[in-house]
């Protein structure tokens, strides 16, 4: 048996190839909404933890938006709270992608600048 063989067997618990395919595709859009959102708020603040925090709850809110209220208003679509957790995940995991990125970056800068710094003679 084949890797994809065990990996499409473990996942056809949680539904069909179509379902999880769906299920990972919001879940990467949501992390590309939570990094743009996030990187939005971090060049105006220039606050990486602020612009973090409120990147999250604000693609909280809209996934909130989306599954609970324009999910519901379109025929054949449902939306629960387990896609608002799915969403929020995908938010969650690229604004701490991007938080890690930052900081790293921010860092290397910082000991760039301390090691070659002018010295006040």
């Amino acid at each position: 048996i084949s890797i994809k063989e065990k990996v499409f067997k473990k996942l056809k618990q949680y539904g069909n190839k179509g379902y999880v395919i769906r299920k990972i595709a919001h879940f990467t859009i949501y992390a590309a909404i939570g990094i743009s959102i996030s990187l939005f708020l971090y060049v105006i603040t220039k606050k990486i933890f602020i612009s973090s925090t409120l990147a999250f709850i604000l693609s909280y809110m809209y996934a909130y938006y989306d599954e609970l209220t324009r999910q519901v208003s379109v025929v054949g679509r449902t939306g629960t709270i387990k896609d608002v957790i799915i969403d929020s995940a995908g938010a969650f995991t690229g604004i701490a992608i991007l938080f890690m990125v930052v900081v790293t970056f921010n860092g290397i800068r910082g000991f760039i600048r301390f090691v070659f710094r002018k010295s006040e003679a």
